[in-house]
């Protein structure tokens, strides 16, 4: 099982400290470092993301509540309880209970067309819409979405969620059986995140990934040379190996141009 990253030693020592606060009658009895908030609750939503990996949805949910209980003091500003509230969605889309997350979505008022502001909780609620919409069979809408969110990201500089929301447009084109363009959405985000060996952002999406991953090892050797038509292939391998497909060996995959 691939580690997971992103939860420090202090993030650990407060996590620790909450099981106390997790007894406490109300919210607002609960005793924080306010400094520490994000590093706990990044901390926990990290846990949960590792724990529905593993496939305990039930101690991703738990990890979730804790954090939720922590976001829910009324000294910690509404955007930590819109985190949790998101990630919590999201988990619900992972798990296919579509209508926990639609309730999500509706409590939110979101709209495909509404205007991007851009603020840390507006673009994780934004690729959680996003994810909402392919898994209802909406790819269009997602989309719409989605190309919003890459142009605030790639002119803000977010070159992780640029990564995030190229994996997503990959996804929700192929629903719609745009396949070149899903290809090539999803080699602009391998190349990208090579450098910085990302592995959960495309495992994390399960069979529907695991058949792009497929596609675009197929299509290269017809792909022309260029940026967009190179695809990093051991990085590739790393990605099947981690959503549990059979890796070729290095021998069994060929240049471009070299035959079959």
């Amino acid at each position: 099982m691939l580690k997971w990253s992103g939860i420090g030693v202090a993030a650990n020592r407060v996590l620790e400290g909450t099981e106390a606060h997790g007894r406490a009658a109300r919210p607002d009895e609960i005793s924080i470092d306010f400094a520490a908030v994000p590093g706990v609750i990044s901390g926990y939503v990290a846990l949960a993301r590792a724990r529905l990996a593993q496939g305990n949805a039930e101690g991703a949910f738990e990890s979730l509540r804790k954090a939720g209980r922590i976001a829910q003091n009324p000294h910690i500003g509404n955007r930590w309880k819109a985190r949790v509230e998101a990630w919590r969605a999201r988990l619900h889309v992972a798990r296919g209970d579509l209508k926990a997350a639609d309730r999500w979505a509706q409590e939110r008022e979101f709209g495909t067309e509404d205007e991007f502001v851009y603020s840390p909780e507006s673009e994780l609620e934004h690729t959680t819409l996003a994810r909402l919409l392919i898994a209802r069979g909406r790819p269009g809408e997602a989309l719409r979405v989605l190309e919003r969110l890459l142009e605030a990201a790639e002119a803000g500089g977010r070159g992780r969620t640029v990564i995030e929301v190229l994996v997503l447009k990959a996804l929700a084109l192929q629903e719609k059986n745009h396949e070149p363009e899903a290809l090539a959405a999803l080699r602009r985000a391998l190349t990208l995140a090579e450098a910085e060996g990302h592995v959960r952002t495309f495992a994390d999406e399960g069979a529907p990934m695991l058949d792009l991953l497929r596609r675009v090892l197929k299509a290269r050797g017809r792909e022309p040379p260029g940026i967009e038509g190179e695809v990093p292939v051991e990085y590739v391998g790393k990605l099947l190996e981690a959503l549990g497909a059979p890796v070729m060996a290095p021998s069994t995959v060929h240049s471009r141009g070299t035959g079959a």
